[in-house]
């Protein structure tokens, strides 16, 4: 359980921050919909490869701007939330506007793990930015853990994890990635240590890669612009580098 809760405005903005860790989340004042940190913009390149995105599972809350901005860009989509601690959802929704339940939203105040492990349900994508304030848990980067996300995943289904490019176990933590996902990216930002992988539980070439990107392309170029850096591709062999302008044509 999270021990302490952070919150500090500066320039416009208010930030989230646990313990003594980096900061977590980010709210524009004046544009609280939008997203600040360009962790949360590489993590929602994967709305560019299926445009029929129905059911989506998000693990961790923080101040969840990543659950807005789903919320807002695909309003047909049914959003499943799960948040070990109860403060942090009241936190999200009192000073960073996370919407309440509906419909389309359900906040589940559950430990990620207990809840996947006893889920039947199957979704076509899985996010997943969990941290404390010593940094990325084991358990969510483990082989057992991806699995269960594979099994619960649609067949065109892709999982979407936030990780720390200079922790000492990110090797490890992306060979567990590969066991269970064959074909995936890596994403670099500018500025941030952060990468985001995206794993396809379907078999994905270079080739397919850009046919799906081109049909379902819902994020325009200028979003990324200035946020990403590197587009790595695993094929099943190596690992192939793309900039942004590969896949918007430019």
């Amino acid at each position: 359980m999270r021990k302490e809760i952070n919150l500090f405005e500066e320039n416009g903005y208010r930030f989230l921050k646990f313990n003594n860790s980096s900061v977590q989340s980010a709210m524009n004042l004046k544009s609280p919909d939008l997203l600040v940190l360009e962790y949360t913009k590489l993590m929602t390149f994967f709305m560019n490869f299926n445009y029929e995105f129905r059911n989506i599972s998000v693990i961790g809350a923080g101040g969840g701007s990543i659950v807005k901005f789903i919320k807002s860009s695909l309003p047909q989509c049914h959003i499943k939330l799960i948040e070990i601690d109860e403060k942090v959802i009241n936190i999200a929704h009192n000073y960073f506007f996370l919407p309440l339940p509906d419909n389309n939203l359900e906040i589940i105040i559950e430990s990620g793990e207990d809840w996947i492990k006893r889920g039947i349900n199957k979704f076509d994508a899985f996010m997943i930015d969990v941290f404390d304030d010593k940094g990325p848990i084991d358990y969510f980067n483990s082989e057992i853990f991806y699995n269960l996300v594979f099994q619960r995943l649609q067949t065109n289904g892709i999982v979407v994890v936030n990780m720390w490019s200079n922790h000492k176990k990110i090797k490890d933590f992306i060979l567990s990635f590969h066991k269970n996902f064959y074909n995936f990216i890596i994403l670099s930002g500018m500025k941030t240590k952060n990468i985001v992988l995206l794993g396809f539980k379907e078999l994905m070439n270079k080739e397919l890669l850009f046919e799906k990107f081109k049909q379902n392309k819902e994020i325009e170029y200028d979003f990324y612009r200035t946020v990403v850096k590197a587009i790595d591709f695993w094929d099943g062999k190596q690992f192939i580098n793309y900039k942004l302008e590969s896949f918007y044509d430019r």
